[in-house]
C-alpha cells in the first residue's frame, strides 16, 4: 500500500479528545523530537518485554524484594546495551538521523544527493538541484524555529528559515557549517529567547485540515456540557426544596418535643400529688388505728381480772382450746 493511500481524511479520523491532542501533538513536533520519542518508546517497549518474561518464573516471584530489584536493574542494563550494539537504541538511531539529514542537506547544497539515507532522494534526483538556497536542518539538534510571521511547518516558513537562521548545535554535537546561510551575530541570551518565543508559537498551530473537525468536537462537547450544567442546577433545586422540607419537619418535631416534654412535666406532678394524698391518707389511718390502741390501753387495767383471766382451758385429750366464758 502507498503512503498516500494509508492517509486518513480529516472526517475519518477519531473525535476522541484525547486521541485529537494526542494526533495534534505529533503534528507539532519536529523531525528530531519524533524520532527520538519513537526510538525511546521502542527502547521501552523492548525492557518491558524481557522483564514480563522474567517476572513471571518462580524463582523471581520467590525471591526477595531487594533481590527482585537487583534482577529488574540488570534486565533493563542487558536489553539496553544489545540495543547499543546492534545500533537499534535511541542514541545510535538519533546520531543516524542527525548524520543522515546533514548529508542530505550538504548533497543538496553542492548539487547532487545522498543515495540510500532518505526515501525523497530519488524524487531529488528527478527533479533536480537549483541554485536556491536549501532549507536549514534546524531540526537536526532540538525544535524547528522559524523567524517570519508565517505559520510554522507551512512552505513559506520554512523557506524564511532557511534563509535567516543559523545552525545550532547541543553539547554533543558540533554544530555543521551549511552553505547558503547568513551569519548572524546574536549571542546565547538572545537566541535563546528567540528560540522560546517561536517555539511557543509553534506550539499554539493547528493544522488547517482538522480545524473542522476539532471545531464540531468542541461544539459537541459544549453542548454537552451544558445539558450537564442544566441537569446539575435542577438536581441542586430538588435538593434545596427537600433541604427546606427537612428544615420544616425539623422545626415541627422540635415543637412536638417541647409540647411532650409539658405534658410529661404536667403527668409527673398528678402522679406526685396522688402518692401525696394517698401518703396523706395512709397516715391518717395510722393515727386512728394509733387512737385506738391508746383507747383499748386505757380500758385494760393492770390486776384486772380479765386479766388473770385465762383464755384457754384444757380439752378432752389434754390439749388447750379457747374458753368462750372468759371475760376480759
Amino acid at each position: 500500500m502507498s503512503a498516500s493511500a494509508a492517509i486518513k481524511n480529516p472526517q475519518d479520523y477519531s473525535a476522541n479528545p484525547n486521541t485529537v491532542r494526542a494526533r495534534l501533538r505529533k503534528a507539532r513536533l519536529d523531525p528530531f523530537t519524533s524520532v527520538k520519542e519513537q526510538a525511546l518508546a521502542q527502547d521501552s517497549k523492548a525492557v518491558n518485554r524481557a522483564v514480563k518474561i522474567r517476572s513471571n518464573t518462580e524463582s523471581f516471584l520467590m525471591a526477595h524484594p531487594i533481590t527482585r530489584k537487583a534482577i529488574l536493574e540488570d534486565i533493563e542494563n542487558d536489553v539496553l546495551e544489545r540495543r547499543r550494539a546492534r545500533g537499534c537504541d535511541a542514541a545510535s538511531k538519533t546520531k543516524q538521523f542527525q548524520e543522515s539529514a546533514v548529508a542530505n542537506a550538504e548533497g543538496a547544497s553542492s548539487g547532487g544527493s545522498v543515495h540510500g539515507t532518505d526515501d525523497t532522494d530519488g524524487a531529488a534526483d528527478a527533479v533536480g538541484v537549483t541554485d536556491n538556497p536549501p532549507a536549514t536542518p534546524g531540526f537536526l539538534f532540538g525544535p524547528a524555529t522559524h523567524l517570519s510571521g508565517d505559520s510554522p511547518g507551512t512552505p513559506a516558513s520554512m523557506a524564511a528559515m532557511g534563509s535567516s537562521m543559523a545552525l545550532m548545535g547541543s553539547s554533543s554535537f558540533a554544530p555543521m557549517p551549511i552553505p547558503h546561510l547568513q551569519s548572524h551575530s546574536f549571542s546565547h541570551d538572545i537566541r535563546a529567547s528567540m528560540v522560546q518565543e517561536i517555539h511557543d508559537d509553534h506550539g499554539n498551530y493547528i493544522d488547517a485540515s482538522q480545524s473542522s473537525t476539532i471545531a464540531q468536537q468542541l461544539q459537541r462537547d459544549i453542548a454537552s456540557d451544558a445539558i450537564s450544567i442544566a441537569n446539575i442546577q435542577s438536581q441542586l433545586t430538588s435538593v434545596l426544596s427537600e433541604f427546606e422540607g427537612l428544615k420544616r419537619q425539623i422545626e415541627a418535631l422540635n415543637n412536638d418535643l417541647a409540647a411532650a416534654n409539658y405534658v410529661l412535666k404536667d403527668m409527673s406532678m398528678d402522679k406526685v400529688n396522688r402518692m401525696t394524698r394517698r401518703i396523706q391518707a395512709l397516715v391518717d389511718e395510722v393515727t386512728e388505728l394509733a387512737d385506738e390502741v391508746t383507747e383499748v390501753a386505757n380500758v385494760i387495767k393492770p390486776g384486772d381480772k380479765a386479766t388473770k383471766t385465762s383464755l384457754f382451758k384444757a380439752d378432752a385429750n389434754g390439749g388447750r382450746e379457747i374458753d368462750i366464758n372468759a371475760r376480759l
